[in-house]
């Protein structure tokens, strides 16, 4: 991300937490199409034993670009 947008080194603590919290947001195929979040936190409500259908993320803020 840092080196696509021509950022200086002295920013790579804040483009690693940026890359951390776009990947916990976007949903994998592999969890069938849940987000690292939705999983967690789902899974948090059932072990305290809190009723949930689903806890998926707020992405109204982010724009994902797919060229």
């Amino acid at each position: 991300m840092a080196i696509g947008a021509n950022l200086p080194d002295e920013l790579w603590p804040e483009v690693s937490r940026a890359a951390v919290y776009l990947h916990n947001r976007k949903p994998t195929y592999t969890y069938n199409w849940k987000s690292p979040y939705d999983r967690f936190h789902t899974h948090i409500a059932h072990r305290n034993g809190v009723v949930v259908e689903d806890r998926k993320p707020q992405q109204a803020h982010t724009k994902f670009l797919w060229l």
